[in-house]
């Protein structure tokens, strides 16, 4: 609990949150230093795929440092908070009322959109390696499972473990699931975001009980099959809320 704590002696989220991040293998490598090597492995490939950059320069010697992924992260946690409105309206220079200012003071809007596309650095581009020998728990692996979910293995279950290491079971009463609803052809279950529409349904969030009487029962449900990620937050024909 001192570890947490400031020179004021007052406890610290960010102190807390770092405790819950995972390490990685037998080193001391950091959550963020391990995230940020893939997320530059993927920036790399997608520069020689023709990818124009933003901010990153490689040739300057900018590029993803465990610094960013902290930052980011806090950006992401920040916009969270606020609902998630876009990344526009987080860094708006015409309307005050709608921007963020620590997110605009924690890292440029350029910085934050160049790595929020290298969210998808467990992607499909090195079909090569043996992602399935990264996984604790052999038993986790399906041959019906999709590849990029074996790659973010790796980065889940180290999380998993984490969780468990510092929070008490008999606390955790709920569960969030993340499922597929089967669509149609040109069905608003196959419209999602781009540049990966979802072309096998809609996605279901759903928040349930997992102990007691009311196991089982969902606390919150919603179907997306919007057009983006920006559309998560607002109120269209292809979004349903239910709470």
């Amino acid at each position: 609990m001192e570890s947490m704590k400031d020179k004021n002696r007052d406890i610290r989220y960010n102190k807390i949150f770092d405790w819950l991040l995972p390490t990685f293998g037998n080193t001391v490598e950091s959550f963020w230093e391990f995230v940020a090597g893939r997320m530059w492995s993927y920036m790399t490939h997608l520069m020689l795929q023709g990818w124009k950059l933003r901010w990153f320069d490689p040739d300057n010697g900018t590029i993803i440092l465990a610094d960013h992924v902290a930052r980011m992260f806090g950006c992401q946690q920040c916009r969270s908070i606020q609902g998630f409105p876009s990344i526009d309206k987080c860094w708006s220079t015409r309307c005050p009322l709608n921007s963020i200012a620590p997110l605009k003071e924690s890292m440029p809007r350029d910085a934050f959109t160049n790595m929020y596309w290298c969210l998808h650095f467990a992607d499909d581009f090195d079909e090569d390696e043996e992602w399935s020998d990264i996984f604790f728990d052999k038993k986790h692996v399906s041959p019906k499972m999709a590849k990029h979910q074996q790659k973010f293995g790796e980065v889940e279950d180290a999380i998993n473990w984490q969780w468990k290491e510092c929070v008490t079971a008999e606390l955790v009463m709920m569960m969030h699931d993340k499922s597929r609803i089967a669509g149609w052809y040109h069905s608003i279950m196959t419209i999602g975001p781009e540049p990966k529409p979802i072309r096998t349904g809609a996605k279901l969030h759903s928040l349930a009980v997992m102990f007691g009487i009311l196991v089982g029962y969902k606390l919150h449900a919603r179907t997306f099959g919007g057009r983006s990620d920006g559309d998560l937050d607002m109120r269209h024909e292809n979004v349903m809320t239910i709470q």
